[in-house]
């Protein structure tokens, strides 16, 4: 929430953003005033663009990256007996 009337939402692309505004924006708004008695709520849409998007090739680039995102797959992979040729 930015102010009281205001509430921001932070997606990944364009394509998002559009799909959002199209599909689920009003449905939202609708539920967050009858849940909060709420009137005149506005959501604005960012585009984010920190994280950048690498493509990965090789089956050690795509494990490192989930690595980073669930780490639990290490002790996964180790319990297992797992690994990539």
């Amino acid at each position: 929430m930015e102010n009281d009337h205001t509430v921001r939402i932070h997606l990944n692309n364009a394509a998002q953003k559009d799909l959002f505004i199209q599909n689920y924006r009003q449905k939202l708004i609708t539920l967050l005033e009858n849940k909060f008695l709420i009137s005149d709520l506005d959501i604005e849409t960012n585009i984010d663009l920190t994280e950048k998007d690498d493509l990965l090739y090789t089956d050690e680039q795509k494990y490192n990256y989930l690595v980073n995102k669930y780490p639990v797959l290490k002790d996964f992979k180790k319990s297992f007996n797992l690994d990539f040729s």
